[in-house]
């Protein structure tokens, strides 16, 4: 029997920084918007999570293994509590390759402005009407376990509306290492999903 696996080379990330209309009749992995980052590793995908929790009652209650039953016997009445479902997270590492992963890191700190030497200055915490950082558009993950989905299995997780944060900035050694960057985005569960195609 063949063993379907992803491989890190044939996945992709791609994001936009205006909103995209979703619908049923396009795979999430064919969207075709912005852009596609291609220097990223270490690359986690969190998808929501609803925890539960276990509520001790008061008294017992007998039950005779059966339909739904797994076991006879006498126990403690209790109950799972289902918490409130978790956000949706991607985190990794942007390896910096030019000035365009500036950009596109700098979706994590706010505003931007032109300088006079064909440059963009970031800013950081401004709360002014257009200025804050980006919190539209779309975060989408896809795994390939082939060049093209039209000859393998393809799994996308994606995200809408998240709200992207950068983290240290740093060499990965002083001997000749490229310099990386930390990131992480987060979005509500209800601006989240994850496609398998058939």
């Amino acid at each position: 029997m063949a063993i379907t696996k992803f491989s890190a080379r044939h996945a992709t990330m791609k994001l936009s920084l205006t909103a995209i209309t979703f619908d049923l009749a396009t795979n999430l992995d064919d969207e075709t918007y912005a852009t596609t980052i291609v220097p990223i590793k270490d690359v986690t995908i969190t998808v929501p999570k609803s925890e539960v929790e276990q509520v001790a009652l008061l008294g017992t209650t007998a039950q005779t293994i059966g339909a739904g039953v797994i076991q006879s016997g006498t126990f403690q009445n209790m109950i799972l509590d289902e918490k409130n479902w978790g956000n949706g997270k991607v985190s990794g590492t942007l390896v910096l390759t030019g000035d365009e992963q500036h950009d596109i890191a700098a979706l994590g700190v706010g505003y931007a402005t032109s300088g006079t030497n064909v440059s963009t200055r970031y800013g950081f915490g401004d709360v002014a009407s257009g200025k804050e950082r980006t919190k539209v558009g779309a975060v989408m993950i896809t795994l390939h376990n082939n060049v093209t989905d039209s000859s393998g299995e393809v799994a996308t997780f994606a995200m809408s509306n998240p709200i992207f944060m950068i983290g240290d900035i740093k060499p990965t050694s002083a001997e000749g290492g490229h310099w990386e960057i930390g990131f992480e985005c987060e979005a509500l569960p209800n601006d989240c999903s994850w496609e398998i195609q058939d």
